[in-house]
C-alpha cells in the first residue's frame, strides 16, 4: 500500500475501539484456520505526510496471509479474486486487517501485487534410512512454512527427543534397568 492509501484507510478506521495498530514493523496475527502478517513504516507514519515528490516505489504498507484454498491459485489468478477469498476469511478480524486488504490494489494496475500458493509436501512413511543410521531432522524431516517460524524449533525439539532416546538407550543405568527386567 503506498503512503497517501495508507494514511487515508488508518483515518476511516481510527475511530474504531476495537482497532489495534501495530507498534512493530511487522506483525502476525494466528487465527482458526488462517495467518494474517502486516508491515507498516512506523517510522514513516509517525512523521507528518510525505510531499508529492516522495519516493513512491518503497512500500508504506503491506501484508500477507497464508490459509487453505481450494483449487490454489496461482500466480497467474486475477489478485481481485484472491482478493475476495483473503477478505471473507479474514472480515471479522481487526478492522485493520480487512482494511489493509480491501485497499490493497485500488491502484488497479496489480502492481506490487503478489499471489504465491503454497503446496504441501506429503507425508514422509518414515525419518531414517534403511540401516536407520540417518536420520532427518528439522526442516528435513518437517516442512514449515518459511514465514512460521517453525523450522529450528522443529530441529531443537528433535535434536532433544534424539538425545534423550539417546540416552535412555546408551546409558549404563538404563542398559541395568533392561537387565534386572529380564
Amino acid at each position: 500500500l503506498d503512503e497517501k492509501t495508507t494514511r487515508n484507510m488508518l483515518t476511516s478506521i481510527r475511530s474504531r475501539k476495537d482497532l489495534v495498530i501495530p507498534k512493530n514493523l511487522m506483525t502476525m496475527t494466528f487465527g482458526s484456520g488462517a495467518f494474517f502478517g502486516t508491515v507498516i513504516d512506523r517510522r514513516r507514519l509517525d512523521q507528518p505526510a510525505s510531499d508529492e515528490n516522495a519516493d513512491s516505489s518503497i512500500p508504506f504498507a503491506g501484508w500477507w496471509s497464508t490459509f487453505p484454498m481450494d483449487p490454489a491459485p496461482t500466480s497467474r489468478t486475477p489478485f481481485s479474486e484472491v482478493k475476495d477469498k483473503v477478505m471473507a476469511k479474514h472480515k471479522g478480524w481487526t478492522p485493520l486487517i480487512p482494511a489493509m486488504i480491501e485497499n490493497s490494489g485500488s491502484d488497479k494496475s496489480g502492481k506490487g501485487t503478489f499471489v504465491l500458493p503454497r503446496w504441501i509436501t506429503p507425508s514422509l512413511p518414515r525419518w531414517t534410512s534403511d540401516s536407520g543410521r540417518i536420520l532427518l531432522m528439522g526442516d528435513a524431516a518437517h516442512c514449515m512454512p518459511p514465514d512460521s517460524g517453525q523450522g529450528v524449533s522443529c530441529a531443537v525439539e528433535d535434536a532433544m527427543t534424539i538425545g534423550l532416546l539417546c540416552q535412555a538407550l546408551l546409558s549404563p543405568s538404563s542398559a541395568d534397568g533392561a537387565n534386572k527386567k529380564g
